[in-house]
């Protein structure tokens, strides 16, 4: 699954190590600018993204349709 951080660059979802602000940081250290027209579309994914595929979420909710 990618995200368009900007006019120019698509970014693996699987290769996104942590957002801030406006930087995208890989897990292979390096740093990308994320433009402000699709900042809330890049991080919206990426939450969806991690919740979807990561295996060491406990649900504490009492509804499993919580998180869709």
């Amino acid at each position: 699954m990618f995200v368009k951080i900007n006019r120019s660059c698509v970014v693996n979802m699987s290769m996104i190590d942590d957002i801030v602000k406006n930087e995208l940081y890989l897990k292979n250290g390096k740093v990308l600018y994320i433009a402000r027209d699709y900042k809330i579309k890049v991080k919206e994914k990426h939450i969806k993204y991690y919740f979807r595929y990561a295996d060491d979420i406990v649900i504490l909710h009492s509804d499993k349709d919580y998180l869709r």
